[in-house]
């Protein structure tokens, strides 16, 4: 069935951890065994319900800070490698969102998710970033596009035509 391995217990007896505290977040694997995380968010310590009905986690007063960071994690070494170059991030803070490999064209997509409009206010986004995985950085945003609707709780497929890669998104609000 596999092995399931959390990141505070690695085989060998060592130990990690992120580099920065996040939930809300994407893990993608790459064609190199690493694991790519992006994005996600920060919760406060002790968060507050404001009576709207809706989770706590959801509740926009409750997160600290939407993530535009990036860490790759190796399972060879158990370690993990925060990306710091202006373009190694994500172009806008994003939590709640897909992201699937491309292998044909080694990219990753990131698709939809939680942006902030303004200071506190959580909204739907359809933008999608799409991160070259041979330089580590991402494309303008000229060339990654957006998809029609914008999408959160998603699901993401990549289909493959041909060799020609299509991303099937499916449901979300």
């Amino acid at each position: 069935a596999g092995t399931f391995i959390e990141t505070s217990s690695i085989p060998g007896g060592s130990t990690t951890t992120l580099n920065e505290a996040r939930f809300a977040s994407s893990a993608t694997s790459l064609p190199n065994g690493q694991i790519l995380v992006l994005g996600g968010a920060e919760i406060v310590p002790e968060p507050e319900d404001d009576g709207s009905g809706l989770p706590l986690w959801q509740q926009s007063q409750n997160l600290t800070q939407l993530k535009n960071s990036i860490e790759l994690y190796d399972p060879a070494t158990g370690l993990w490698t925060q990306l710091t170059e202006p373009t190694q991030v994500l172009p806008y803070p994003t939590a709640f969102h897909e992201a699937v490999y491309l292998p044909s064209q080694n990219l990753v997509a990131v698709i939809g998710g939680f942006i902030e409009t303004s200071p506190g206010v959580l909204e739907p986004t359809g933008q999608i970033a799409l991160l070259d995985l041979t330089t580590m950085t991402f494309l303008p945003a000229e060339q990654s596009g957006s998809s029609q609707f914008p999408r959160v709780f998603s699901t993401t497929t990549v289909l493959d035509y041909s060799g020609e890669e299509t991303l099937l998104l499916v449901g979300g609000l």
